[in-house]
């Protein structure tokens, strides 16, 4: 989706999941309201790329193994400057999807074009919009 609100916007209002998909959304938003530190945390994102990155190794080395072909040296991932920005990078596009996504359900709610109503979802989206004001 790579970040971009419309695509949730899309799903929230469709008719045949776009409950189940606030349902899910209030969920995550719950979550990382919960665990708010953990989420802007850059050590737990560094331990989620490592742990996917030694995954990927991993399986590359068994394939490798029963193929008999090798890499040649080179590493899965980038450099660990390159990493480092991309954790930020992470939090700011989350950020700013989700806080597109909340003035676009404003409006939409305005309009009453939802075919449900959306105020808790509105309500998870400001209690992420306040934590994001504080960080």
């Amino acid at each position: 989706m790579h970040y971009d609100h419309l695509v949730l916007v899309d799903y929230l209002i469709s008719k045949d999941v776009g409950v189940h998909c606030a349902q899910y959304l209030l969920r995550c938003l719950r979550l990382v309201s919960g665990c708010w530190d953990a989420f802007v945390d850059d050590s737990v994102y560094e331990a989620q790329i490592q742990k996917f990155n030694c995954k990927r190794q991993r399986t590359l080395k068994n394939i490798n193994s029963f193929t008999g072909s090798s890499m040649g040296g080179t590493k899965l991932g980038s450099s660990h400057d390159k990493e480092n920005k991309s954790k930020k990078q992470l939090f700011l596009s989350a950020k700013v999807c989700l806080l597109s996504l909340k003035r676009t359900l404003e409006d939409l709610h305005k309009k009453d074009l939802f075919p449900y109503n959306p105020k808790p979802l509105l309500k998870s989206l400001s209690r992420f919009e306040e934590l994001c004001a504080q960080y």
